[in-house]
């Protein structure tokens, strides 16, 4: 049993006779370099400015070829649990006009505001983000076809910028497209702050509201 948010899930945990099926997902793992106080060794210390560039330049190639091996991962994961995850994951999109975007367990409280406003008629839908980065900008782009209002919810500030990280994020993937919904940030849950169903019926009717600067 588990608990998201205010939801309640139900996790089963299979064990067969080869042991439990955790230890086939992530297997026994040999580090390649302990740490070891009588060969001490100093990884990534220095950065000398002649290979400095090309450096950050192979961890972007890496960071964004991850991507495969992160889908990988979560195939596996599936084949083992019949649990599936993808970068973004939508509940009711189809057919929304605004659509609410948020990570982590924010997502499963909103869920229950999602269909508290659905039952009041309203068309209403929720984007989970699962994946930061590499950012899926081409899966953003195609959950958010047909919608006219995308609030995005930001757990955390960007001081002096235009709005949080992750609404900066998905306005960055937005701005070629030739039809694109209107795109509200919110900032919210800072410090742990709870975020309840109806401040998350809150935020989307606000987000309704006449435009303005990013909303706190």
């Amino acid at each position: 049993m588990s608990l998201w948010g205010n939801r309640i899930g139900r996790y089963d945990i299979n064990i067969s006779q080869s042991g439990c099926y955790s230890d086939r997902f992530l297997p026994p793992y040999q580090y390649p370099l302990p740490l070891d106080p009588d060969k001490p060794l100093s990884m990534g210390g220095m950065g000398a400015p002649n290979i400095y560039t090309e450096t950050k330049k192979a961890q972007e190639v890496a960071l964004v070829a991850a991507k495969e091996v992160i889908l990988e991962a979560w195939g596996e994961f599936n084949n083992i649990f019949g649990r599936n995850y993808s970068p973004v994951e939508g509940y009711h999109c189809e057919g929304a006009k605004v659509l609410l975007l948020a990570m982590g367990s924010f997502s499963e409280t909103a869920m229950s505001a999602i269909d508290a406003l659905r039952d009041e008629g309203k068309e209403v839908g929720l984007i989970k983000l699962r994946l930061w980065r590499p950012f899926p900008f081409e899966e953003v782009r195609q959950v958010v076809k047909g919608a006219e209002v995308l609030i995005v919810l930001d757990r955390a500030l960007s001081f002096g910028g235009p709005g949080g990280p992750v609404c900066s994020e998905v306005r960055s993937a937005l701005y070629h497209e030739d039809k694109k919904p209107k795109v509200i940030g919110f900032v919210g849950g800072l410090g742990g702050r709870a975020i309840t169903i109806d401040g998350f019926k809150e935020i989307i009717n606000r987000g309704l509201a006449p435009p303005g600067p990013n909303l706190y």
